[in-house]
């Protein structure tokens, strides 16, 4: 195991589990995504924190996802160091995850603000790459450390005998030297023909499914001897 991200997940009593794809469009048409986002973070740090203080095993990262609107705050890189040095945590840890669609709209003041993070400490992944109309155009110029291969193209490594989408992806993900992770991996298969492209970090439901903390951390333990930092 090289790291973990933190899922939002919501649970309503009169509607049950609600998912993400759900809730939280509505976040960002009340204007709730900045307060969300900066609780989730929070929670994010406060949990990775008492992992290590408690001696979890857990060496991994630990990756949150950033929306668009709280990535266009103009203090954004500011407000997640402070929150990492509330938790006195090493951004070594941490890795912020943002889609190409907060990234470019605003290409120069993306990178400014990716600039800021890295000089930080943080890690900076491109989710969701290949999915966007300008991913290769602006790829070069921005200062990132992984990039995830979306799942829909891991999805067509089960279905076809060809597959120059996804060897494209993580070709230039090779040559910009940067860390891929394909996203969705359930098969075997998938896994293999992966790794036959040139990937050996994979996300999804064939390693485990999400997991609540508890359940996580029991599976971190039962694991211990499995983990590398990236």
């Amino acid at each position: 195991m090289v790291g973990a991200e933190s899922l939002l997940r919501w649970h309503y009593p009169e509607l049950g589990d609600v998912a993400p794809a759900d809730f939280i469009p509505v976040t960002e048409e009340t204007g709730l995504t900045h307060g969300i986002g900066q609780w989730v973070f929070e929670r994010a740090c406060a949990s990775l924190a008492r992992w290590l203080y408690t001696g979890v095993p857990f060496r991994g990262h630990l990756s949150v996802n950033v929306s668009p609107w709280q990535f266009a705050r103009h203090d954004f890189a500011d407000r997640v160091h402070q929150s990492l040095l509330a938790h006195e945590l090493d951004p070594r840890y941490m890795v912020l995850e943002l889609t190409e669609s907060a990234l470019l709209y605003d290409p120069e003041g993306s990178i400014n603000k990716l600039l800021a993070l890295r000089a930080y400490g943080f890690k900076v992944s491109l989710d969701d790459f290949g999915t966007g109309y300008s991913s290769f155009a602006y790829l070069k110029d921005l200062p990132l450390d992984i990039i995830k291969i979306d799942k829909a193209f891991v999805d067509e490594l089960s279905t076809a005998h060809e597959h120059p989408l996804a060897e494209s992806l993580i070709a230039i993900g090779r040559y910009r030297q940067l860390d891929i992770i394909a996203e969705g991996v359930e098969l075997p298969p998938q896994r293999e023909m992966l790794i036959g492209l040139g990937c050996d970090k994979f996300q999804g439901h064939l390693f485990s499914r999400p997991l609540p903390e508890k359940d996580f951390l029991e599976w971190v333990a039962q694991n211990a001897d499995k983990q590398v930092q990236m």
